[in-house]
């Protein structure tokens, strides 16, 4: 019974289609936030995969590895102007085919990914946490909640 709700192909597209509908209007939506935050800034979009595992971030002598941290932001947001440091904000992003409660439930999921990263000051790192809803004939809603942060990284000398 459950292979073949596994193998049912509608079931699957769905996911596949929110999940990759929700990262687009997440970035979209994100992009924008952060060019609104940070005017006259050039704003990057960064694979967390992709940053994380390039090992700058599991390197020193204070960080340990923690076999329960699994979760991560999907992606960062880097708003960069020359001669200022660059700020980033970690951004999570869910998406979904169904009943609106079920958004809460993914916009706390997204809020423990972006708490698995710190940047800048203690407790000031700006973060983004989407859910994106598609309700079929009834469009598409992007709900987004956001922590505002410093999220500087500082300069080295």
């Amino acid at each position: 019974m459950i292979v073949l709700r596994a193998l049912n192909p509608r079931r699957h597209y769905k996911t596949v289609q929110s999940g990759e509908l929700g990262i687009g209007f997440a970035l979209a939506a994100a992009e924008r936030i952060v060019r609104k935050r940070y005017p006259g800034h050039s704003v990057s979009l960064v694979d967390a995969d992709i940053a994380l595992q390039a090992g700058w971030a599991l390197v020193g002598k204070d960080v340990r590895r923690r076999s329960w941290v699994r979760q991560r932001p999907n992606f960062f947001l880097e708003a960069w102007k020359p001669g200022e440091p660059s700020k980033v904000v970690p951004l999570a992003c869910e998406g979904m085919h169904g009943k609106t409660p079920y958004v809460y439930t993914q916009l706390a999921s997204a809020s423990t990914q972006v708490e698995a990263v710190h940047v800048g000051r203690w407790n000031e790192t700006p973060v983004l946490v989407t859910s994106t809803e598609l309700l079929g004939q009834g469009g598409i809603t992007v709900h987004i909640l956001q922590a505002h942060g410093d999220g500087a990284l500082a300069l080295r000398a």
